[in-house]
């Protein structure tokens, strides 16, 4: 009687637990995964939903598969856009080509709005987390679609 079930497991588990639904009759349809980002789409994932966090631009995502042969888990574009964020508030603090105080970079950081990255949009909060919005990618034909609806 249940519309869908949450699957909150890693490999190799999480491929046990599908193969176990669908010898129980629960088709993809009916199944969100949480590893799904950081799991190479197959075809036992068809139809298959996973929530995530971030996702990055078709820019950088091209780009990053250009350089590394796949497309960015989350942490790829987190993890890039920090990184450049780090970059930039040393190059925007720095005096006469001297590393900034550390006390300046923590300032330039909490005093950020939304800012251009490459996760779509990321707005700094008060606290120093960064936001970005929710998503939900979908397993089609074995690549991980943004679900739009």
């Amino acid at each position: 009687g249940y519309e869908y079930f949450l699957v909150n497991s890693i490999k190799p588990e999480f491929d046990i637990i599908v193969k176990q639904l669908h010898e129980a009759g629960i088709t993809n349809d009916n199944i969100m995964g949480t590893c799904g980002e950081m799991t190479p789409a197959k075809e036992l994932y068809d139809g298959i939903v996973f929530p995530g966090t971030t996702i990055g631009t078709k820019d950088f995502n091209n780009r990053y598969k250009a350089r590394f042969g796949r497309f960015p888990n989350y942490a790829s574009v987190i993890t890039y856009d920090l990184a450049l964020l780090m970059v930039k508030a040393y190059e925007e603090n720095a005096v006469d080509g001297n590393l900034p105080e550390t006390e300046n970079i923590l300032n330039y950081i909490r005093n950020l709005k939304s800012y251009n990255c490459n996760a779509i949009k990321c707005t700094m909060m008060r606290n120093g987390h960064i936001n970005n919005p929710a998503n939900l990618r979908k397993c089609v034909d074995s690549e991980y679609i943004l679900v739009e609806e």
